[in-house]
């Protein structure tokens, strides 16, 4: 049911870098070059003996490096994904999932405890007596990264028309784009900002680069703004972590595009691709995140039960709880911290609320 496929060795692949100007066209092509298309597949495989093998299609939490990139299990000739729970299982023993810090319990395979001879065996299967532990990445929203080109492309051409006819564009309170006061909300537009982002370090229309509004304090790398075009694709209720990332990230077909272009314009994440064959990754490694710097603002207003509230935002929508992170995990935590923010400003009435690292309403 839960088939996990067989890999190659890791390798690293290295991407040429180059500068905003030596980029003079964008490139419409999401999720086109082994990117999953309309399927859900998430990458090519190959077999322990090289030959090629299917395309799975399971978006299941797995064991990462900080990277992002899976930590193979080695079975003879055979390299498998090891997935996770972060639900504890009777009987196996907890590890740390290197991606995220959290304790995690690897989900027993076909292959542990067995000594593998036979080609046949489908030793990176999850053993049926723990099937019921696997989960998979739900993306929601975010499925339209398999919807054909041409619907990312109108979106994103939506974006820049508002971008060129406003007078002003700053960021709202979760990081949106906000051209004369009115943020960027549809999903798809947001998507496209953020593909743009992580696949130029700008966004690129006919007329060039448009400029990105800086946030006050804090950090405001385009990753931040890619963070919150993520943020603001994804479902409400949802949740963005690492898997969820590396996943997006694969079904756009950005690390492949990226790749055949030859560019990824960013020196803050070292112009560098991690992965395996049929598998990339970009490389988050120079990106750092803090709540508290990101998002120190006050919010008033009053709840859907029409009490009041006002208090900073950090209290009435962390609860309290900093975080500090970097490479992908604190790009993933930067994405899902301004989920939160924009889940919160619309599940209540707000009436004053600080923008993206300001705190100009806070006491």
């Amino acid at each position: 049911m839960f088939a996990l496929r067989r890999f190659a060795a890791l390798a690293l692949m290295a991407a040429m870098a180059c500068s905003p100007e030596q980029i003079t066209q964008p490139s419409f092509r999401y999720g086109q070059p082994g990117g999953g298309g309309g399927n859900g597949n998430n990458g090519g495989v190959v077999k322990g003996g090289g030959k090629k093998g299917d395309i799975y299609a399971d978006l299941m939490l797995l064991h990462r490096a900080t990277d992002g990139r899976p930590i193979m299990k080695e079975f003879g000739p055979d390299v498998c994904l090891q997935p996770v729970s972060y639900d504890a299982i009777p009987g196996v023993v907890s590890i740390t999932n290197p991606a995220n810090g959290t304790d995690v319990w690897p989900i027993p395979l076909v292959g542990d405890g067995m000594v593998v001879t036979a080609e046949e065996v489908e030793v990176c299967d999850v053993d049926p007596e723990y099937a019921s532990y696997v989960r998979e990445v739900e993306l929601g929203r975010l499925n339209l990264g398999r919807s054909p080109p041409k619907v990312l492309d109108r979106a994103f051409a939506e974006v820049l028309r508002n971008l060129d006819a406003a007078s002003l564009v700053l960021l709202d309170p979760a990081g949106r784009l906000e051209p004369d006061g009115v943020a960027i909300d549809a999903p798809a537009e947001n998507y496209a900002i953020h593909a743009q982002l992580e696949l130029y370090g700008l966004l690129l229309g006919p007329k060039g680069a448009y400029p990105l509004p800086p946030q006050t304090g804090g950090q405001h790398a385009f990753l931040d703004h890619a963070a919150s075009g993520l943020a603001a694709a994804a479902d409400k209720t949802g949740t963005i972590n690492v898997d969820l990332v590396a996943y997006s990230n694969r079904i756009m077909g950005i690390p492949e595009l990226t790749t055949a272009m030859g560019v990824l314009v960013s020196q803050r994440v070292s112009g560098t691709l991690l992965g395996v064959p049929g598998e990339k990754y970009l490389n988050y490694g120079g990106f750092n995140y803090s709540r508290a710097a990101t998002f120190p603002g006050c919010a008033s207003g009053l709840r859907a039960d029409l009490t009041p509230f006002s208090g900073q935002l950090i209290d009435l929508v962390f609860g309290g709880e900093g975080f500090t992170g970097s490479n992908i995990n604190g790009f993933a935590q930067r994405a899902d911290d301004a989920l939160k923010v924009i889940a919160f400003t619309h599940d209540n009435v707000i009436t004053s609320v600080d923008r993206i690292g300001e705190d100009a309403t806070c006491p």
